[in-house]
């Protein structure tokens, strides 16, 4: 019973010593959003509001991984494949290529697309305009271009929903609090007070 205390210690250390290989300045988030209340905007011929769009609400959620969140101003991050990268699930009929532009704390993601500049009236594709994504996510637009016979080349368009960022459980501040309160109750070895 003795060793007890040695032994808590020891997978508390081992558990910190484990979250200390990530990169140092990479920075991931996982993203949820939802947007409602869309409009059909394009084509110019077609009366705003009058199409009912084929999906409403658009539920999706994202991963991203930047090298900061504060480049400086005006210099724009794109997806590189390296550091800065991006993982979309959406539930709309997507092309497979998935783009995201961060610049003065703005962050756009697109789906369908490697260039991150809106939907076009020729594919399946969507984008979401993100405001304030380092202290305060707020959705700005979304929208969505939708090819069927019913709607060929029609875009979607919403300024309505919400953006929550999903922080994980993180098992090495679990284990520094549990580690403090058995320094506190007098359990735990190795306590520095």
């Amino acid at each position: 019973m003795k060793a007890l205390p040695y032994l808590i210690t020891a997978i508390c250390a081992l558990a910190l010593s484990a979250g200390a290989t990530k990169t140092a300045n990479a920075i991931t988030r996982t993203v949820n959003f939802t947007a409602t209340g869309f409009c059909q905007s394009l084509p110019p011929e077609v009366e705003p509001c009058t199409a009912r769009p084929p999906t409403d609400p658009v539920r999706g959620t994202f991963t991203i991984t930047l090298d900061t969140l504060d480049p400086p101003e005006n210099t724009q991050i794109k997806n590189d494949g390296g550091t800065n990268t991006i993982a979309l699930s959406v539930n709309l009929s997507l092309l497979a290529d998935v783009s995201f532009t961060y610049q003065n704390h703005v962050l756009e993601v697109c789906g369908g697309s490697t260039v991150c500049s809106g939907p076009t009236t020729s594919a399946d594709r969507f984008f979401i305009h993100i405001d304030n994504f380092k202290d305060g996510p707020t959705l700005g637009r979304a929208q969505y271009s939708f090819g069927s016979p019913q709607s060929p080349g029609a875009i979607f368009d919403s300024t309505t929903g919400s953006v929550r960022i999903v922080f994980p459980f993180r098992m090495d501040a679990f284990l520094r609090a549990v580690h403090g309160l058995l320094c506190r109750l007098h359990i735990a070895s190795e306590c520095i007070s």
